[in-house]
């Protein structure tokens, strides 16, 4: 898999839990689409920004 993915192999995602420390699969699962949505509300927030910010320069 791609760094940025998560193994689709259960086996693997279970040992990939357990080395971060995580009570399971499902945690590390959670987590990460927790982190996901996060960046992608910080992303969308800081490009509106600055949109925002060029069309005020425009006029």
């Amino acid at each position: 898999t791609a760094r940025h993915d998560l193994p689709g192999d259960e086996r693997e995602l279970r040992r990939l839990a357990f080395l971060l420390h995580m009570h399971g699969p499902q945690e590390l699962v959670d987590r990460c689409q927790q982190v996901t949505h996060e960046n992608r509300r910080r992303f969308d927030r800081l490009f509106d920004e600055e949109t925002s910010h060029y069309e005020e320069c425009k006029t």
